[in-house]
This record gives C-alpha cells, sequence and structure tokens, in this order.
C-alpha cells in the first residue's frame, strides 16, 4: 500500500506588532541549501482593517528587500502563491 502526501506549493505567514508601526522595507530569505523555490508572493498590510497588498515579487533566493511606500500596521501578511516545492523561508525582517 502506498501513502499519498500532496506536495505543498503555497503558504502564508502573519506577524503582528504590539503597536501600530511604520513599515517602509521588508525582507525575505529562502533556506537557499535547498534551492531557490518561491515563484510568486504577495505582502500586505492590515489597512482600515483590511488587507492591503503593498508589494508583489516573483522570486526571493538567497535575500529579497523590498522596498514600498511607507505604511502604519499592526499586522503584515506574507503569502507564498506558488513554488517549486515546498517553501521554505529562513528569514524575515522588517523595517
Amino acid at each position: 500500500m502506498a501513502l499519498y502526501l500532496p506536495q505543498v506549493n503555497t503558504g502564508s505567514l502573519e506577524i503582528e506588532f504590539e503597536d501600530p508601526k511604520e513599515v517602509k522595507y521588508i525582507m525575505l530569505q529562502e533556506y537557499i541549501k535547498l534551492g531557490q523555490r518561491v515563484k510568486a508572493f504577495t505582502i500586505e498590510a492590515w489597512v482600515d482593517d483590511a488587507w492591503q497588498e503593498v508589494a508583489y515579487g516573483t522570486t526571493i533566493g538567497y535575500k529579497r528587500i523590498l522596498k514600498i511606500d511607507p505604511v502604519t500596521t499592526e499586522k503584515v501578511r506574507i503569502s507564498i502563491m506558488d513554488s517549486k516545492a515546498c517553501p521554505v523561508i529562513s528569514n524575515v525582517e522588517i523595517f
């Protein structure tokens, strides 16, 4: 009997702050020892009680720094929309 495990190619991560913060840059890193996997992602900020897209990208690789229009928010959501294999994010920094 074979066990079938579906391949996971998407995922999301939410980061919530204690107090609202102004965000200008977001840095993402993949665990590159397993190869570059992410093919598409979005970054959203919680503004006026709704998610607002602030960045979109097609690759992350070793390090991707995204400059966004400054936004004051209480939380940020990173969504991996598509990847070659299970996405493995090793680091997220928000400035």
